[in-house]
C-alpha cells in the first residue's frame, strides 16, 4: 500500500523523502539519496541508473561506507 501511495505522489510531480534503513523496497523507485550523519545532512547524491548499481550504492550508504558532505 505504502509504495502504491509512493508512486502516485511521484506520478502526480511531488517529491517524497523516505527515511530507512531499510533500502530495498524504495530502491527502483530512488532517483536521489541523502546522508544523515553527526545531525547533519547530506547533498542530493545522484543514483546509478542500471538497478544492481543503485542497490549497491544505497546499501553502501546505509552502512555508512559513503561520506558525502
Amino acid at each position: 500500500q505504502v509504495l502504491s501511495w509512493v508512486d502516485e505522489l511521484v506520478a502526480d510531480g511531488a517529491a517524497v523523502v523516505i527515511i530507512s534503513h531499510e533500502c530495498e523496497p524504495f530502491c527502483m523507485r530512488a532517483r536521489r539519496a541523502f546522508t544523515l550523519s553527526e545531525g547533519r545532512c547530506s547533498r542530493p547524491i545522484a543514483l546509478p541508473d542500471e538497478p544492481s548499481a543503485r542497490q549497491a550504492q544505497l546499501d553502501r550508504l546505509a552502512r555508512g561506507e559513503l561520506r558525502q558532505s
